[in-house]
């Protein structure tokens, strides 16, 4: 998996099996560094990489080894661009075992702007395409049984790209339960850059929330008890530029919808 440099060199070969001790011998955590790391042929690339790993402190998850954490983590950090890491993390923002159009990839893509000097959305699909691939090749992203236009994402590196999503610098929610019928309480909303909610079903949505932060915005219910959206839902998301929405038994959006003055992708799928 990391190519033939580490059979032309008895260092390198050293190197390489302190760093598969170090994923623990898991075979997820083997097969992402090593995708990672193939045909580096410079020993320092592979010393760095292994006192990365050792240095590296992983999140509590629970179920997650904390060595394949650890290099499911240094395997995103070694994705070759912010164009790319970027792609990868709204990945996430897909639920568990979900066929992930890469069309909606290129949609998420160009209403956050991720995508520098790119000014046709043809422009943007070829970049996302390309991305894609390569991140199926790192082994981050698996094909689709649905075909080519669509990928995956294996549940554990998921739940370590929500982790890293989830930091301040990104500053993803992701919440799919089937259980809740609300929005997750927070104190405050105004950290989030994304969020994505998968709910059941709703009683309703809240009133006046404040992201002043807010980017992205992905919602999917199974079924919406209300037949309206409260009226100011978007009142306090001025930023936002790109609105997901699957839902069913709501009559019409809110007027709040006029205030969102930088929405550059709207994508309905509903149901009445």
């Amino acid at each position: 998996m990391a190519g033939n440099c580490i059979d032309r060199s008895p260092k390198l070969r050293r190197t390489a099996e302190k760093v598969a001790k170090e994923c623990g011998g898991l075979a997820v955590a083997i097969v992402t560094i090593g995708s990672a790391l193939r045909d580096k042929t410079a020993e320092y690339e592979w010393n760095a990489a292994l006192q990365q790993l050792k240095k590296s402190i992983p999140q509590n998850i629970p179920g997650l080894h904390p060595k394949v954490y650890k290099s499911i983590e240094f395997s995103y950090n070694y994705i070759q661009s912010d164009e790319a890491r970027s792609c990868f993390l709204l990945c996430c923002l897909f639920p568990e075992d979900y066929d992930i159009p890469i069309e909606d990839l290129v949609r998420y893509g160009v209403g956050r702007r991720l995508f520098a000097e790119i000014g046709a959305v043809a422009e943007a699909r070829e970049r996302v395409h390309s991305i894609v691939r390569y991140l199926r090749r790192s082994n981050l992203l698996l094909d689709s049984s649905r075909g080519e236009e669509y990928i995956r994402m294996h549940d554990i590196v998921r739940d370590v790209a929500i982790s890293i999503a989830s930091r301040d610098e990104h500053g993803f929610m992701v919440v799919f339960d089937n259980e809740i019928e609300e929005w997750p309480h927070q104190d405050t909303y105004e950290s989030y850059a994304a969020i994505s909610l998968g709910l059941r079903e709703l009683d309703k949505n809240p009133d006046g929330l404040v992201c002043r932060r807010l980017q992205l915005l992905r919602l999917s219910y199974g079924k919406y008890r209300s037949e309206k959206f409260p009226g100011d839902l978007f009142s306090g998301m001025k930023e936002l530029k790109a609105l997901s929405l699957k839902c069913i038994y709501f009559k019409s959006l809110p007027p709040s919808i006029r205030v969102l003055e930088n929405l550059r992708m709207l994508n309905l799928a509903i149901v009445i």
